[in-house]
Formats: structure tokens, sequence, C-alpha cells
């Protein structure tokens, strides 16, 4: 099977992403990233339902996300079950991952597109500014154009997510990088 990246507009920027099972497409994005295999991809799921069961957070972590107000990317494990569903994930060695959730980030008209989780990066060049519009996109990756779906929808032209890790159990949060301040 071909690998089959997709344009993902995102709150923030334009992402590109894969499905979970689409190992040339994982492959394919290091390569056009130039990114360091060692460096995780996040993961995009479509829903809340979707978080809570591949991910260990608890119900009131994941309520509490729910009403977030900044961009986020939330660091946690996976769930046993989810792993043995996919077993890139260990291939990888995804142990931990942050996660998005598309009912979070993704423009109403691009969340039918994303029924099943995908890994996902920003559309850039490693260490290279993000890209906000399709134009963007498309300069920066002219050379792979064949493989690129794009879906629709605008993509929001802000900093990065906050990333974060709840502290346990609790509800109280570990910024891993701090985009947005806290009101």
């Amino acid at each position: 099977m071909p690998a089959q990246i997709y344009a993902v507009p995102t709150d923030t920027c334009i992402g590109i992403g894969c499905k979970l099972d689409d190992r040339e497409g994982y492959k394919m994005i290091y390569e056009l990233k130039w990114r360091d295999k060692n460096k995780p991809l996040a993961i995009l799921v479509p829903s809340w339902e979707d978080l809570m069961y591949e991910s260990v957070l608890t119900p009131t972590q994941v309520n509490f996300l729910r009403t977030y107000k900044f961009p986020f990317t939330v660091v946690c494990e996976i769930r046993e079950d989810f792993r043995d569903e996919y077993p890139m994930l260990d291939e990888y060695n995804y142990k931990t991952v942050g996660f998005r959730v598309g009912e979070a980030c993704l423009p109403a008209e691009s969340l039918p597109y994303i029924r099943s989780p995908f890994f996902l990066t920003s559309a850039n060049k490693s260490g290279e500014e993000e890209c906000h519009t399709i134009d963007e996109v498309n300069d920066v990756f002219r050379d792979n154009l064949t493989s690129l779906k794009i879906l629709p929808g605008q993509a929001g032209n802000q900093p990065s997510s906050n990333v974060i890790q709840f502290i346990w159990t609790t509800n109280e949060l570990k910024y891993i990088r701090k985009n947005y301040p806290l009101r």
C-alpha cells in the first residue's frame, strides 16, 4: 500500500500526519521533515472518547481538558490494549505520547476525515517555522505533493500548543512547553 500523508489544519498551524498503521507514511514524515528519528510524533485522536480509550488519563482529567482554554498536547502513557491494536507503537518505542484531540483542535469540516488515530506533527522542515497556509505547505513540500492529501478547513495562526502532563491522577499540570498563560 502506498504511503498517504495528510495536511491537517489545526487550531495552531497545519500539521502533517498519517494513519497509525501506515508504516510507509510514518517513515515518509520523518524524511519529509528531516526529523530526528528519536523524536516521536504526536497522536491525533478523533474524539474525547478516543482519548479515554487510548490513554491512561482519568475521566476527571479528560473533563479538565475539555474546558482547558488553550491549544494543548497532553503527554501521558498509552493504554496497553491500544498498543496491542497498533503494533507500530511498540516497534517505535512509544510508551508515552503527546495526544491531540480532533474535537478540540480541528475545524469542523476536517473532523469527518479523522475517523481513526493519526500520527501528527507540524508541517515544516525540522527547525523551521510552522506552516499556517496551504500555500506554505505546498512551498515546503513541493517535491512530494503527489503523496499529500489536503484536508479542508483553515488552520489557526497562533503559537504551538502548550505541552502539558498531569501529575499522577490529579488535575495539577506540569508544563513541558508553555506558549499560553493561565487565566
